[in-house]
């Protein structure tokens, strides 16, 4: 005998009407992933495959996630774990190991648990995933307060997901069967990541003008991660972006990784972390970071002085320092270099120490701080003052126009006098960063030369002269204001 969890009649699991998305059944509350009410015989065997005794009373399968599935009892079970749960999907029958999470009898008499899936194969994943991300009603109970009062944009964003995002999933599922059965040349695959990924995220930039409403914008974003974020992170990298384990975006360990410009994840994984370092973006920090060790070694060898002092803001892994210091030319120079790191990341401060190897004329310090209490306590003005170039090539691009403003004024103030305050950013006009945005949730600041320029002008400060520079992509300019003497 065994258990055979059902409603009557028997049915296959049911996409429309009887199915819909709903909150996790956990107890504890501690989930709130989206999963499908479902109506479906099952069967629970012992994970030895020995048949559970049957028990007389009406059982009711509740809920489908990725991970598990929640089952309700007229009355208590006793079940064992680990267990065999055999059902069927899309007229596929599936069978998953499975351990048996949490129970409890609620306030309607009935008792619930929660079986955690322990082992997939891919075929049985694959349907699973086809399932829960491109079924229609999972979509639409997904974004359903999405819906403006505007029929015109609400049926605009019902498209996107129903249409655009789930092609974008079900070309996702593929690519995955490929990559494990090795039935698609690498290259090709690569393309089509590239192709596919390019062409979602102009799909979800267009309706995003359509929208122009900033909290439904975001609240669409997320939805997109939500539905295809568990092919996306598969990329470490895009994953770390995302995550932001440092606390906030573009940290050293990702700035590090995009420099390396290797690929260092597996599977689909694999994929788009060559997309993610073969975008635009990174690209044009790799370039940012080669722009500003030559502004570096161009300072160094034509300011006239027996000592130059050097302040770095938000320096995170300081690879343009470290790249420096293998310049046979800065090596055997006899004036003095002092550099200053400044961040607040105590992790990034402390990999920089680690890794920079100074020539004997090179004095590093390192401090811990964040950039507002740096502004705003007088005593950091008076310890950093007088610096003969001070530069920022990672945090402008986060920096709202005030703070910018604040920013500006506070380091022009520590300058000597014909000191240099150096300021990349990259341009609105000739990079957009969709993609970051859309997948990673990494956004900037919006500025162009002349919103740069504006700022420096209303920042307060006087006696100067600019100057503007680019990497090599143009993505990203420089712009120096020189103290006058």
């Amino acid at each position: 005998m065994e258990i055979t969890v059902r409603t009557e009649p028997p049915s296959e699991i049911l996409q429309g009407e009887n199915c819909e998305t709903v909150m996790d059944y956990n107890p504890d509350n501690k989930r709130s992933s989206y999963r499908i009410k479902i109506n479906s015989p099952v069967t629970l065997k012992t994970k030895s495959f020995a048949e559970i005794p049957s028990q007389a009373q009406n059982v009711q399968t509740i809920n489908l996630s990725e991970g598990g599935i929640g089952i309700s009892f007229d009355a208590e079970v006793k079940l064992p774990s680990p267990l065999l749960i055999e059902f069927s999907l899309m007229n596929t029958p599936l069978q998953f190991h499975g351990e048996v999470r949490w129970n409890k009898i609620f306030d309607d008499g009935k008792y619930y648990c929660g079986v955690h899936f322990s082992n997939k194969d891919e075929q049985q994943d694959s349907v699973l995933k086809r399932f829960l991300f491109t079924d229609d009603k999972y979509i639409l109970n997904l974004v359903k307060d999405l819906r403006t009062e505007d029929r015109e944009v609400s049926d605009k964003i019902e498209s996107f997901f129903r249409r655009d995002v789930k092609w974008f999933i079900e070309d996702l599922i593929d690519l995955e069967q490929h990559i494990k059965n090795k039935t698609m040349p690498e290259d090709a695959i690569q393309k089509k990541v590239d192709y596919i990924s390019d062409e979602i995220v102009k799909k979800g930039d267009e309706l995003e003008g359509q929208v122009k409403k900033g909290l439904l914008t975001k609240r669409i974003k997320e939805a997109f991660r939500f539905l295809t974020g568990h092919w996306i992170y598969k990329s470490k990298m895009m994953e770390m972006a995302f995550k932001k384990p440092q606390g906030y975006p573009g940290d050293y360990i990702l700035i590090e990784l995009i420099y390396d410009n290797q690929a260092i994840s597996k599977d689909i994984g694999l994929y788009y972390d060559k997309w993610f370092l073969d975008n635009t973006y990174a690209v044009a920090i790799r370039k940012r970071k080669e722009k500003m060790t030559e502004l570096l070694r161009k300072t160094i060898m034509e300011t006239a002085i027996s000592q130059i002092d050097i302040l770095n803001l938000a320096a995170g892994s300081c690879r343009e320092i470290n790249e420096l210091f293998a310049n046979p030319e800065i090596m055997g120079l006899k004036k003095k270099i002092s550099f200053t790191c400044v961040d607040f990341d105590k992790e990034a401060l402390e990999f920089s120490k680690n890794r920079l190897r100074p020539p004997e004329n090179t004095r590093l310090a390192f401090l811990s701080e964040d950039i507002v209490n740096l502004i705003k306590n007088e005593k950091w003005r008076e310890r950093l003052s007088k610096q003969h170039l001070i530069y920022s090539i990672g945090l402008a691009d986060y920096m709202p126009d005030r703070l910018l403003k604040a920013f500006i004024a506070f380091t022009f103030s520590l300058l000597h006098p014909a000191g240099r305050l150096i300021i990349a950013n990259k341009d609105r006009d000739n990079y957009k960063p969709i993609p970051h945005d859309w997948f990673v949730n990494w956004v900037f600041e919006p500025r162009n030369v002349e919103d740069l320029t504006r700022l420096i002008e209303d920042s307060g400060i006087s006696n100067y002269s600019l100057d503007m520079d680019w990497e090599d992509s143009n993505k990203i300019f420089f712009l120096t204001i020189t103290k006058g003497r």
